[in-house]
């Protein structure tokens, strides 16, 4: 699995689950865990546990990324990582 498959489940969850469960506005897309600016982070980064998640982002990620967010959807951010991990393992094996 490339970078681009995780970009592209990551951009999914957020339409089909945060956008969902939230208000779409302009202010909350502003604010949200997985805008462009998070998603290009944790594409780079890979975050493997929740401290990585919630510190590891440079100070301007963090200070413009909605918390409750965080604490909402981050288990289920990082097993979108994980799993892409573990394929892309697999394929690189097979």
């Amino acid at each position: 699995m490339e970078d681009a498959d995780l970009r592209h489940q990551l951009i999914q969850f957020r339409e089909q689950v945060i956008y969902s469960d939230n208000p779409s506005t302009n202010e909350f897309r502003k604010h949200c865990v997985l805008r462009r600016a998070m998603i290009d982070w944790l594409i780079a980064n890979k975050p493997h546990d929740a401290a990585e998640l919630v510190f590891g982002p440079p100070h301007y990620l963090k200070k413009n990324t909605d918390r409750a967010q965080v604490r909402r959807y981050g288990k289920q951010i990082l097993g979108i990582i994980r799993r892409h991990q573990s394929l892309r393992v697999l394929r690189l094996r097979a």
